[in-house]
């Protein structure tokens, strides 16, 4: 029997994985998982997953340390390439800020998070930004959370200790990374 688990796969992205194995996994293991061809470095979540489902993403075998390794090398070329992609989006002058990067496990593809106040026509910088670095490029439009979770982590949300704070009469107002406003009481 198969177990099927969450497993996240960057730090906004979540997929119901079938770990295909017998015994359990274990929740921050980390597995190689793929999906038509492409592989995925993914941490198991400890969240139990109840489906009837057909599951597209199939955990392969539990990461070594040179898969490990190797998806550390691959951030940091993405990150690398953060700074790049963005001199190419202000060079056409297109309203977007770019956040985010990372690369697939097997540097496949390239995929940009970018916050924009409006829709962005980016098929030109895509094009560019594949011509400079060989692989498929996606850009991903986020909102205020996901951009939280990509520049900070997901701690730095609402309930994280990331807060702007500014005085009120009756207490505090913060801001939290995510956008959302909340009055917070403070201990006298």
């Amino acid at each position: 029997m198969s177990i099927v688990r969450y497993v996240g796969l960057s730090k906004t992205k979540r997929r119901k994985v079938k770990t295909g194995f017998d015994e359990e996994v274990e929740p921050d293991e980390q597995y190689i998982i793929e999906k038509d061809e492409v592989r995925e470095l993914g941490v198991v979540l400890p969240e139990d997953v109840d489906t009837d489902e057909e599951l597209d993403w199939v955990a392969v075998r539990k990461a070594t340390d040179q898969d490990i390794l190797q998806a550390e090398m691959n951030q940091n070329q993405a990150d690398e390439a953060l700074p790049k992609a963005q001199k190419k989006a202000d060079k056409r002058s297109l309203p977007m800020n770019l956040i985010g990067s990372e690369y697939s496990f097997q540097k496949s593809q390239l995929k940009f998070y970018f916050k924009a106040p409006h829709r962005v026509d980016f098929r030109g910088l895509v094009k560019a930004l594949a011509h400079e670095f060989s692989t498929r490029i996606e850009l991903e439009q986020v909102g205020p959370r996901e951009a939280a979770s990509i520049l900070g982590g997901p701690r730095s949300l609402w309930s994280g200790a990331v807060l702007q704070a500014v005085s009120i009469r009756s207490g505090t107002r913060a801001d939290g990374a995510c956008g959302k406003t909340g009055n917070i009481r403070l201990a006298r």
